[in-house]
């Protein structure tokens, strides 16, 4: 009975496999908890013992009986490598709604903060237990049940807050397509329907940026793109830089990282406020174009053609008026007009 779990939504039966009769807690055998799960507070060693069974000398159990346990218990979805995991909570579930309630009220008398992000991602369990069950909905009713009540907390918490939530739970490109994600009951395709667009999207989705920041940007979403993921390289930012150029909504990139890895934020700065190949130029004046060139309106401009400081393969070859070449001239050789 490892990771055995003990709530309402959560019940315990122990019967006689021959007879088929039904134990009684307390009564045919002492109570049942996973004490290291208890005391640990959420954070807890996936493999440890499992509590045991012990018959209540009293009781209607007998040495020698054979008996059927059935139980429910956290599923660990993913292990890192030391072997740690997450079990996801459940959705349905009052103490979940109560744990947040507190969370959200403590955070907010700590920090006051003007924005909020919903943890919301790679749900990868949904809707088995009881307590999901006995609503008799499906996985995406129940999910974006959960978005609007944690969403109704924060803003009773911070009426003014904005609020932000990842991508992939919501996305038909992402996790919430039309197969089942992991172990989701069934599948979440819809979902996106039932989100606020007054949440901002937070867009990690890599392998499908264009397509997935036009999907939110089409149903009203403003978006935040979180690129690098410690790639140790400039690419996944310029990509999600370009993908995003004319998509209305976007409010910024932010530099995601899972290993604590800051060292690429100058570059990721550098693409969110606009770095790629580009002309810097004075603007033309017929007075120095006279002064310079001796012609005004002459195709002679003063400028610098930079290519993009981390991809130098990506440059301005040769700058075009229409289809007419522009002769440039250096700004740094021109002492005349001052470099802005």
């Amino acid at each position: 009975m490892q990771n055995v779990l003990r709530r309402d939504g959560t019940p315990l039966w122990v019967r006689n496999a021959t007879t088929n009769q039904i134990y009684r807690e307390g009564i045919d055998f002492d109570s049942i908890a996973d004490q290291v799960m208890l005391g640990n507070n959420g954070s807890y060693p996936i493999d440890h013992s499992a509590p045991t069974i012990h018959r209540k000398p009293s009781g209607a159990i007998q040495n020698g009986d054979a008996l059927n346990i059935s139980y429910a218990h956290a599923l660990s979805t993913i292990s890192d490598e030391v072997g740690s995991g997450q079990a996801m909570v459940c959705l349905s579930e009052d103490s979940t709604y109560k744990i947040l309630h507190d969370q959200n009220r403590r955070v907010e008398a700590l920090y006051h903060p003007k924005r909020w992000f919903m943890m919301h991602d790679e749900i990868r369990v949904i809707g088995w237990d009881s307590a999901c069950i006995m609503r008799n909905e499906s996985s995406s009713q129940l999910l974006t049940d959960n978005v609007k009540r944690v969403y109704a907390d924060i803003q009773g918490t911070h009426p003014s807050a904005d609020v932000w939530v990842w991508s992939d739970m919501f996305d038909s490109l992402h996790n919430a397509g039309a197969i089942s994600y992991y172990l989701v009951k069934d599948d979440l395709a819809g979902d996106w329907n039932q989100l606020s667009n007054k949440i901002t999207i937070v867009n990690w989705n890599g392998g499908f940026m264009s397509q997935s920041l036009k999907f939110f940007a089409d149903r009203g979403f403003s978006q935040i793109s979180s690129p690098y993921y410690d790639a140790a390289n400039t690419i996944g930012m310029r990509d999600w830089r370009k993908a995003q150029e004319g998509v209305q909504g976007i409010r910024g990139m932010m530099y995601t990282t899972w290993q604590q890895d800051y060292s690429y934020l100058t570059q990721l700065a550098d693409y969110a406020w606009g770095i790629a190949p580009y002309i810097y130029h004075v603007p033309l004046d017929s007075n120095a174009l006279i002064a310079l060139h001796g012609l005004a309106g002459s195709l002679k401009v003063m400028a610098e053609i930079l290519p993009d400081a981390y991809d130098p393969s990506d440059k301005i070859a040769s700058p075009k008026n229409g289809g007419a070449e522009v002769a440039v001239y250096p700004i740094s050789t021109c002492n005349k007009v001052p470099k802005p």
